[in-house]
């Protein structure tokens, strides 16, 4: 989807190239290559070592979980 200087995209043609992008031909879902130990353990500890919170605006950010 060559464009020439000047030429305009219309709406259809800026979507499939700025939001769609290329086709995937596999599962998109499906992580690249597994988890090492090392990684499974730092997202254990962050889902273990803070919980999400919610500002009134609708932000939400990370807290510290007290420990006991």
């Amino acid at each position: 989807m060559a464009r020439r200087r000047g030429e305009r995209l219309d709406m259809t043609a800026w979507l499939a190239r700025y939001l769609v992008g290329p086709a995937q031909l596999g599962d998109v879902t499906a992580p690249v290559r597994p988890a090492t130990q090392d990684e499974r353990g730092r997202d254990e500890d962050l889902r273990t070592g803070f919980e999400r919170r919610q500002e009134p605006s609708g932000r939400s950010y990370l807290v510290e979980r007290p420990r006991d």
